[in-house]
């Protein structure tokens, strides 16, 4: 990413949106994220988002899947 380019972070759990970091550049610190999983959650989204890509992670009990998306 460098100093130029910029990202936001997102935790979702079971598709509700718990946490969004502010739009991050290459040039700020790195962030530490904690985030209280219900005992019934059964997805977990991590998504990276960027003007150009968005990139999903979803874990579920049987495993993971990544999907890249090009704009």
């Amino acid at each position: 990413m460098g100093n130029s380019g910029s990202v936001v972070f997102q935790v979702e759990l079971d598709g509700v949106l718990y946490y969004q970091s502010a739009t991050l550049t290459g040039s700020d610190n790195a962030e530490s994220v904690s985030v209280d999983i219900p005992v019934d959650a059964t997805t977990i989204t991590l998504k990276r988002m960027m003007p150009e890509m968005a990139m999903v992670m979803t874990t579920r009990a049987g495993g993971c899947e990544t999907i890249a998306k090009l704009a």
